[in-house]
């Protein structure tokens, strides 16, 4: 039936954005903790609004993944502090210290760090943010560009046999 091909299609196409997705976190060594990438999920049947039906293709991602894709400005001032903080928790994840302690001079980075020692580093990133801002990393944005008038082609062409079915419907109704 055309309506299982219109979800088959869309279906189809949120497992290829998420490949790709997961593609351009790796390009741009954007990977971190690795959360990012592994928390692209499908989680709804998609979705599109036809013939009085809703269908609606969603990607799920951890919610700083705008920052990531968009990059930051820098800011004017210090800031409530909630920027450390998060980077604070983001250098407690499993083998974030590591990689952000990688070429550093002393003895600590392969043993633990003290509190004052993640808030500090935390700060140190923090107030570089601040200053510079944080260049973009766009795995969503060259996604779309790469895939974005492909699927809607698609999805175009799954909706027009959607249309032709439901058309016939109303034919074979009115005789």
């Amino acid at each position: 039936m055309a309506e299982d091909r219109l979800i088959d299609t869309l279906s189809k196409w949120q497992e290829l954005y998420c490949r790709e997705f997961g593609n351009g976190i790796k390009k741009y060594d954007a990977v971190g903790h690795g959360k990012l990438g592994t928390s692209l999920k499908v989680v709804n049947q998609p979705k599109v609004n036809l013939f009085g039906q809703t269908y609606v293709m969603q990607i799920y991602a951890e919610p700083y993944w705008e920052q990531v894709n968009y990059g930051r400005g820098p800011s004017s001032g210090g800031g409530s502090g909630v920027l450390k903080g998060k980077i604070e928790e983001w250098l407690r994840l499993p083998n974030v210290k590591d990689k952000v302690a990688k070429g550093e001079r002393n003895s600590d980075k392969v043993g633990s760090w003290s509190n004052a020692k993640y808030a500090s580093v935390a700060w140190v990133i923090a107030r570089k943010i601040h200053r510079e801002g944080y260049d973009p990393r766009p795995f969503v944005s060259d996604a779309r560009r790469k895939l974005d008038r492909a699927m809607l082609q698609d999805v175009s062409e799954a909706a027009v046999e959607e249309y032709g079915i439901k058309i016939e419907q109303i034919i074979q109704k009115i005789q």
